[in-house]
């Protein structure tokens, strides 16, 4: 009996590229797929036909099908420059519906678009998906023009290439930014399976170990990204990488705070801010980050004279290396405001509030986002001072350009709304507070669900007209 062998990579790759260069050649459609076991394998392959491609005048435009966008062929159609462009095509499993289904769905359906519209598109396939799409998706599956099989385990080389690129990327601008969080996850699980246990894949794993825990972050899986971090740092920390330390440290912070875990939060943003001071310099900007990231625990703690210095040392860096009219300083100033205001040294707080506003207006504009948040902050100061007529012209500026900055149904500006019916109703305005209250809760019921919180607030607030 003769055993299937699959054919080398070279082979694949030729057998890919004469179906693509007769299609160009001969400006036809063509539907290619790739099914393939290695995310290095692939990442090789796709190196290498982009660079071809590139060669004869073909632009590579990678798309990525999600759950919101599982309309493969409807997107492609619309499309323009398709005569001169190769679609790399991945994530069928992530198209979301029933099963998962979407997507395939979608593929068998506007089959015909792929040929109307002249669209030369190569499947990126794992082997779920390639096992899926004659099942889910006959009709394009026969529509098919070939199919290609790159099997094999990656070569050494294909791994020391494809990882030298990854830290390099800092996974900050590369192409997956463009899927959903789920196929980031799986995409970077199967590069750490892969991986080898090697110390000269350290760097590269924690890299990916980082990226993995703040995308678990993104998802609110908080405990996998935990462990995803701690093993980041732990490999931070062999290779000596004080910056990835630092962004390990934060991360973890930042995760363990949202799981109300604050005491055991703090050694982890004081490490950061130890190895800030030792490796920039107790006056970098990036010092004062970590000044104003361990304040601001503090404060959540509720030690909020032990956050003052920590917040008053972050301004006096950054007035000093940034000016004292940068925006970031204006962020300082609103930290310290904020706190004073806490403490209850309202008087005290004014002017910090005051400054920030100036600042903002100045170097971001009077329309600015962050110039609207200082106007709510200076309302709800001057309102807790009980200056509630003085408070009202700030409340209703920071409204009008968060509905014309952010648009009339963004969470900000549902904040800006229920901050003017909060005043309206100390004011004992209740008819005119209503309305203002019924637009918030209409916002944050749509953009944040019934069950939010700050959906809580709003409807608490809205009740309280009714005694």
């Amino acid at each position: 009996m003769t055993l299937f062998s699959p054919l080398p990579f070279e082979q694949q790759l030729a057998r890919l590229w004469r179906e693509l260069s007769r299609a160009i050649r001969l400006q036809s459609p063509l539907i290619v797929l790739a099914t393939y076991q290695s995310e290095f394998v692939r990442a090789a392959a796709e190196a290498e036909l982009e660079e071809r491609l590139r060669g004869v005048g073909q632009l590579v435009e990678r798309v990525f099908i999600n759950a919101q966008n599982p309309d493969l062929p409807d997107q492609l159609r619309q499309r323009e420059n398709s005569d001169h462009t190769v679609y790399f095509v991945s994530g069928l499993r992530f198209g979301g519906g029933e099963n998962g289904r979407s997507a395939y769905r979608a593929l068998n359906i506007r089959r015909e678009y792929f040929i109307e519209y002249g669209l030369r598109v190569v499947f990126w396939l794992v082997e779920e998906e390639a096992h899926n799409l004659p099942r889910y998706a006959p009709d394009f599956w026969a529509f098919r023009h070939r199919a290609v099989e790159f099997m094999e385990e990656p070569t050494p080389g294909q791994i020391a290439h494809h990882s030298a690129a990854l830290p390099q990327r800092q996974w900050a601008n590369d192409w997956t930014l463009l899927q959903d969080n789920a196929a980031k996850i799986a995409y970077r699980r199967r590069l750490l399976q892969e991986l080898p246990d090697t110390p000269e894949s350290s760097t590269t794993r924690a890299e990916i170990l980082y990226a993995l825990g703040t995308l678990y972050r993104a998802s609110r899986q908080f405990e996998a990204g935990v462990k995803a971090l701690q093993q980041a740092l732990s490999l931070a920390q062999q290779i000596d990488d004080a910056q990835l330390q630092v962004k390990c440290l934060n991360n973890l912070d930042y995760l363990l705070q949202a799981m109300g875990n604050l005491a055991e939060a703090r050694p982890y943003y004081e490490r950061a801010l130890a190895i800030r001071e030792k490796a920039l310099g107790p006056d970098h900007p990036d010092t004062a980050q970590s000044l104003n990231n361990l304040g601001y625990l503090l404060q959540a703690m509720g030690n909020l004279a032990e956050a003052r210095p920590y917040y008053e040392r972050a301004l006096a860096i950054k007035e000093k290396a940034l000016g004292p009219d940068h925006p970031t300083t204006a962020s300082s100033l609103n930290n310290l405001g904020y706190l004073l205001q806490a403490m209850g040294n309202l008087a005290e707080a004014r002017p910090y509030y005051e400054r920030a506003l100036a600042i903002r207006e100045k170097a971001l504009g009077p329309d600015h986002p962050d110039t609207a948040t200082s106007l709510n902050n200076l309302g709800y100061l001057l309102q807790a001072m009980g200056n509630l007529a003085e408070a009202r012209p700030y409340y209703e500026r920071a409204l009008a350009i968060d509905e014309k900055a952010l648009g009339p149904d963004h969470p900000a500006t549902a904040t800006s709304l229920n901050n003017l019916g909060y005043l309206l109703q100390a004011m004992g305005n209740l008819a005119e507070a209503r309305p203002y209250y019924e637009r918030a809760l209409a916002i944050v019921e749509k953009s944040l669900g019934a069950n939010h919180p700050n959906t809580k607030i709003v409807r608490g607030n809205l009740s309280s007209l009714d005694g």
